[in-house]
């Protein structure tokens, strides 16, 4: 089974291409916190020691979070913020960095 994170890379108002770049980031095989999920604590991919993500979102599948994590090696996956962990908040301007809102999900599987 193949896991990965991506994101999109816009392109330069001189390119041609109609489509974004997209940059995907393999497992690093640092740990195996691939995903996790409950009822109570939403979807998370990706993780580490240091408590953050690769991805998270909320229970209700409306907001989420997004930072480096060990698992895929990546950066975060939205131009804005480092990404937190769960409930914390960025104490140099009160804000939370790596937040975004969730418009649409979608999940793949792909074989039997």
């Amino acid at each position: 089974m193949s896991r990965f994170l991506f994101t999109t890379l816009p392109l330069p108002p001189s390119d041609p291409r109609l489509s974004p770049l997209i940059k995907t980031y393999p497992p690093t095989y640092r740990n195996t916190y691939f995903q996790h999920s409950s009822l109570s604590s939403g979807i998370a991919l990706g993780g580490g020691n240091d408590g953050k993500f690769g991805i998270w979102i909320d229970e209700r599948l409306e907001r989420g979070w997004t930072g480096e994590s060990e698992t895929f090696g990546n950066r975060p996956l939205t131009e804005m913020g480092d990404g937190l962990s769960f409930g914390e908040e960025d104490e140099e301007d009160g804000e939370d960095r790596g937040k975004f809102e969730v418009v649409g999900l979608e999940a793949w599987a792909v074989g039997s």
